[in-house]
């Protein structure tokens, strides 16, 4: 019976330390998890600026060089975080998050590159049609112009020439009268 007693002794014991060493393995995955976790929420926290800085370089759409600066100082800001990333020495999840986002960056650039393109050939194309309006408009006024001229040229004469008519009969008017009375 003492033997047995000893024995369930060690084995209690031994499950103790079972316990012990279980629960210290519990610990150090709770803080690991909490690591992950908390690497997790950071890289949220920097995918969340990169695509609020992502947004705010939209609106230069329209100003290539302005968008040029924005990207540019896009890519300083996040690769060289990525670069530091790396040297600190994360594992190669990150790394490859960092790529992925960088390669979706690029994609998104060269659609803004086209866009900027289809937009400005749009733009010359709109231009180009507004000058030709433009310029057959203008012919259009100077034409008016010359018609408008032409035409109160006419008036000016008929005006004169009715003027003179008026003049003529009030005269022969005042002959044929006098030569009545007289």
């Amino acid at each position: 019976m003492e033997a047995e007693l000893e024995r369930f002794h060690k084995q209690n014991t031994q499950l103790e330390l079972n316990i012990t060493e279980l629960w210290q393995k519990l610990r150090a995955t709770d803080q690991e998890m909490r690591k992950e976790k908390q690497k997790e929420r950071d890289l949220e926290a920097v995918v969340k600026w990169f695509k609020t800085d992502l947004h705010n370089c939209v609106a230069y759409i329209q100003e290539p060089p302005l968008l040029k600066e924005k990207v540019r100082g896009l890519f300083e800001k996040y690769v060289q975080r990525a670069d530091m990333v790396e040297m600190a020495g994360l594992n190669t999840d990150l790394q490859q998050e960092y790529a992925r986002q960088r390669e979706h960056l690029e994609r998104n650039l060269a659609t803004i590159k086209k866009k900027v393109l289809k937009e400005s050939e749009l733009h010359r194309t709109d231009y180009v049609r507004i000058m030709q309006e433009n310029v057959s408009l203008i012919k259009e006024i100077n034409e008016l112009r010359r018609e408008l001229k032409f035409t109160r040229s006419q008036v000016y004469d008929l005006e004169a020439a009715l003027k003179l008519s008026k003049k003529i009969r009030t005269q022969e008017d005042q002959e044929t009268g006098n030569v009545i009375s007289g």
